[in-house]
């Protein structure tokens, strides 16, 4: 029986790996990543817990005397908000032109509570992911603290990402910028879930440019998708913030997981942890 068995396994693996693996569209990522939401309901709860929290920020922002950016009403404008780090878009925000200028209470608040924010994400991001991977969340504190590195790194940037487009004379000069953002975007989309998996910044990046070729579209797809969705959810009046979170963060995070263990699968991408990685 346990020859068979074997013998079993091999022949599946020698036909799998025979059989040609089906295209990575942008509908096959997005119901797998349903599909495994749906099985293991636990995959979205740190991004609700973060999505509370991010509602709670919004009102606090809007009760201090610190100047805060509030999100628009829905109009002709559309904009899409993306973030290679999963997270979702908040109601409110801080001009980070008054930041400088605040006297120490008010900067340690304003940075406290900031910081606070991109520590939670990241740390609901790194949980998602890694349960989609099926790695070990505990016991791998470098491997943690690079990705929230990461992640503290891209804060500024990615608040720029979600380019409007509302002024006609400005149609051209968006356009390109958008081309150039989405390129990084698609290079770079992979690379949170190689950091979860093990890697370095600089191994988990190359491997993302590494496994983006040739599904590209699909990850264009992708960015737009959860762009418009995570920035369409943030305008529901009062839990917008914790809508977009809980929501389009998890699916993310889940999507991520997902297209990197695919790719891995086939000879089409990267392996998952390089071969010479230890464990972090």
């Amino acid at each position: 029986m346990t020859g068979e068995h074997h013998g079993s396994r091999r022949a599946d693996r020698t036909e799998s790996a025979s059989t040609p693996s089906p295209r990575i569209s942008l509908g096959r990522v997005v119901r797998a990543a349903g599909r495994h939401v749906r099985r293991d309901p636990a995959l979205a709860l740190p991004f609700a817990a973060v999505g509370a929290i991010a509602a709670i920020a919004d009102r606090l922002r809007l009760l201090d005397p610190i100047p805060a950016t509030t999100l628009g009403p829905f109009s002709g404008t559309v904009s899409v908000r993306y973030a290679i780090v999963p997270r979702g878009v908040a109601r409110t925000g801080r001009h980070l032109g008054a930041v400088p200028s605040l006297e120490l209470p008010y900067l340690a608040w304003t940075v406290g509570l900031e910081a606070l924010l991109v520590v939670a994400v990241g740390v609901a991001g790194y949980v998602t992911i890694a349960r989609t991977l099926g790695v070990p969340v505990r016991g791998r504190p470098r491997s943690l603290a690079r990705y929230l590195a990461f992640a503290s790194g891209l804060t500024v940037s990615l608040q720029v990402l979600g380019l409007v487009v509302s002024d006609p004379a400005g149609v051209l000069v968006s356009l390109v910028a958008l081309l150039i953002v989405l390129q990084l975007d698609v290079r770079l989309a992979l690379a949170p879930a190689y950091l979860v998996a093990g890697r370095g910044i600089a191994s988990a990046v190359r491997a993302s440019v590494a496994a983006s070729r040739g599904i590209g579209w699909t990850l264009a797809g992708l960015v737009v998708a959860v762009g418009l969705a995570a920035w369409a959810l943030a305008h529901v009046p009062v839990v917008g913030s914790l809508l977009s979170t809980a929501v389009v963060a998890t699916i993310q995070s889940v999507a991520l997981g997902v297209v990197v263990r695919w790719r891995a699968e086939t000879s089409g991408g990267p392996p998952v942890r390089p071969a010479t990685s230890r464990r972090s």
